[in-house]
């Protein structure tokens, strides 16, 4: 199976991309998917998080960084394993694929923009996962923009 970058993904398009992600449907249940009623509201509570210090327009690019990085700084490394997991769900695909990002209709501001709410991208906040792979899934397929800490 060839890289997915994310940057490319629409949930608009029925595109071979989205559907590599069925191909991670079973390994997300199996791993996730019991424990959804426990961790669903955790996971809500950051995405919300990030995409309100995002959306600051008061707030430099410099400190909406900053003060994701302090959030995640209070990630454990299983926490940022189990965002990867969750990003992966049809419920955690917001992370990156952000259905609600607003087209200008400018190709070049819309690719900017789109780019820009990559947020696990943006923030890299998965960045500490110590493996290329967790649960035979390759996480540098998913983010290959995140500048990850291990190599």
């Amino acid at each position: 199976m060839g890289k997915i970058d994310l940057s490319t993904v629409s949930l608009e398009n029925d595109s071979s991309d989205f559907d590599s992600y069925k191909l991670y449907k079973n390994n997300y249940k199996k791993y996730y998917g019991g424990h959804q009623f426990r961790l669903g509201h955790y996971y809500r509570h950051l995405y919300q998080t990030v995409k309100f210090v995002d959306r600051n327009n008061e707030l430099s690019e410099q400190d909406k960084y900053s003060y994701v990085k302090i959030l995640r700084g209070q990630l454990s490394t299983y926490e940022q394993a189990l965002l990867f997991v969750n990003s992966l769900s049809a419920l955690g695909l917001i992370w990156e694929l952000n259905p609600d990002f607003e087209k200008t209709g400018d190709a070049t501001k819309d690719a900017v923009s789109r780019l820009d709410r990559k947020l696990i991208t943006k923030y890299n906040l998965i960045k500490k996962l110590p493996t290329d792979k967790l649960y035979g899934i390759s996480i540098r397929e998913f983010y290959p923009n995140v500048k990850y800490e291990q190599s």
